[in-house]
């Protein structure tokens, strides 16, 4: 063996962890012998005393190269590698970097799995396209936010044709691409189906955000007879329903809000009112969150309660009684979404008061607080400049705001840079796609009040597509339309974003910054 690959071999295997500097050094020796590829540094890391392993990217396509000395096995990380070359005692190989073998990684890298928060506000980034860890990674590595860097929902996965598993390996790569040892978790959203909780889970997610806003009763025009038959079709249909006129009826249970303590008392009317609203709601959660217990098989998770999708709001009455269910159940809650004061548009700021929407999570949180700890989650969190700096302040810093759609929309801006035919082409499958999608979504665009993209100039073009709530709207529901519905529009889409990468990372890492700063992390 030359001396070269000597120094290399000890470099690699003989030292402790590896620093950065060793890690460019040894990635700089093998990128000379694997010319055609792009090799990421900070990826490379130890398997076992005498295999490492390097993430790559070869033409658009992902790959692992792997590095043994001494002919040393890869226990349960076998794959038939596309190349292989001898130099000296070392043996490299180039594998395909598929889905399967990326989530293996997990067994053999630690800081390569998802955790539940340690307990740290968080934020939520979906990618729809699983092209924008990196990027992610990029917009909170200099805060104190814990990231959820492996989230969507079922509808999300519908329409852009990905299951669970492809989520956490798009997810898992970038990760390891960057490197990123400082924790992240992964968020199966709005479910409400056992099925998909048990692919979520067999795919390693560890946040499972149960979907009861469809199972939110509207009690509007009941009276108290109504309220009354109710309640007792409740107590026959759903297990430990008889306990709850006991817990509730005519207790009192104290918060504290700043500096101040109120009372929220079960009197006859708020009780009939919250069980009967929330008591379907509340069985649903208890019958999934039992079975995700049972799916994770003693592995950690935790769990959240999605109530923001109804049209009236969460009253404190119906918060408490939810979370004080889930833990009397011993069922670990880390966040609940109420249904806040106000409107939470997707592609747009908030709209509302945000004084009176900074006092109703202020009461939200002290209902946290004094039952189960959990934190409070924004839904639609995308783009709502305005309240950021107040809901830090409003929840002390216990929260969770999810983004998704603002990720994918600031992809499109790299297209709408590089690419204006293309662009022009996913504005036009947007607007067939619209009416489709806005029956799973609440958009308020007209899409046919959008000036034609081809008759604008660049800083025009950004303006209406990019700088409007209605272009930004049509275009956050154009992704199931071109990853599934056009599947050719959908490969040039990738096509543009692998060519442009660094300007793909730049705008959404930069872009979702704002979002960080302005949350205070």
């Amino acid at each position: 063996m030359t001396d070269k690959w000597k120094d290399f071999e000890r470099e690699l295997f003989s030292r402790g962890t590896l620093d950065l500097f060793q890690q460019e050094e040894c990635t700089r020796t093998l990128s000379r012998e694997f010319s055609g590829m792009a090799l990421f540094p900070m990826s490379l890391s130890r398997l076992t005393p005498y295999v490492a392993v390097v993430g790559a990217c070869e033409k658009g396509r992902r790959r692992l190269l792997r590095i043994s000395s001494r002919g040393a096995a890869m226990a349960r990380f076998e794959s038939q590698p596309l190349a292989e070359m001898r130099r000296g005692n070392l043996t490299l190989s180039v594998n395909d970097a598929s889905q399967d073998l990326i989530l293996s990684l997990t067994e053999h890298v630690p800081w390569l799995r998802p955790r539940p928060n340690p307990g740290r506000p968080s934020i939520g980034m979906g990618d729809r396209l699983g092209m924008a860890t990196a990027a992610h990674i990029r917009a909170v590595e200099s805060s104190s936010l814990f990231p959820y860097l492996a989230q969507q929902s079922v509808r999300e996965n519908s329409g852009t044709g990905r299951g669970w598993r492809d989520v956490m390996a798009d997810a898992l790569f970038g990760v390891f691409r960057e490197g990123w040892k400082r924790g992240f978790s992964a968020d199966a959203d709005h479910l409400d189906d056992p099925e998909e909780m048990a692919a979520a889970a067999d795919a390693g997610f560890v946040r499972y955000t149960l979907d009861l806003s469809k199972s939110v009763r509207d009690i509007s025009g009941m009276d108290r007879m109504q309220l009354s038959r109710e309640l007792v079709s409740l107590e026959r249909e759903i297990p430990g329903a008889q306990q709850w006129r006991k817990r509730y009826l005519g207790k009192a249970f104290h918060l504290a809000a700043g500096f101040s303590t109120r009372s929220l008392v079960f009197d006859e009317k708020s009780f009939l009112k919250t069980v009967v609203r929330m008591g379907a709601a509340v069985g649903r959660a208890l019958e999934l969150a039992s079975a995700v217990a049972s799916l994770v098989r003693g592995r950690a998770f935790e769990l959240e309660l999605s109530l923001d999708e109804t049209e009236e709001r969460t009253t404190l009455h119906e918060h408490l009684f939810a979370a004080l269910e889930m833990a009397e159940n011993d069922l670990p809650v880390a966040a609940v979404a109420p249904r806040f004061v106000g409107e939470f548009p997707r592609g747009g700021d908030y709209r509302g008061n945000t004084s009176k929407l900074a006092r109703d999570v202020a009461l939200h949180a002290a209902v946290a607080r004094a039952t189960s700890k959990h934190v409070l989650s924004v839904h639609s969190g995308s783009e709502k400049f305005s309240i950021y700096p107040r809901l830090g302040e409003a929840c002390d810093g216990a929260f969770h705001v999810k983004t998704s759609g603002t990720s994918y929309v600031e992809a499109m801006r790299v297209v709408a840079r590089a690419d204006r035919s293309l662009f022009c082409a996913v504005v036009e499958a947007a607007e067939r796609a619209f009416d489709t999608v806005k029956r799973s979504y609440r958009f308020e665009a007209a899409p046919n009040t959008l000036p034609a993209p081809d008759k604008l100039g660049a800083h025009e073009l950004e303006d209406a597509y990019f700088s409007t709530r209605e272009g930004r709207q049509l275009l956050h529901a154009s992704s199931g339309g071109i990853l599934t519905g056009r599947r050719e529009l959908g490969r040039k889409v990738r096509e543009c974003l692998m060519d442009n990468e660094q300007l793909h990372f730049e705008l959404v890492s930069s872009h979702l910054k704002k979002h960080v700063e302005l949350l205070g992390g």
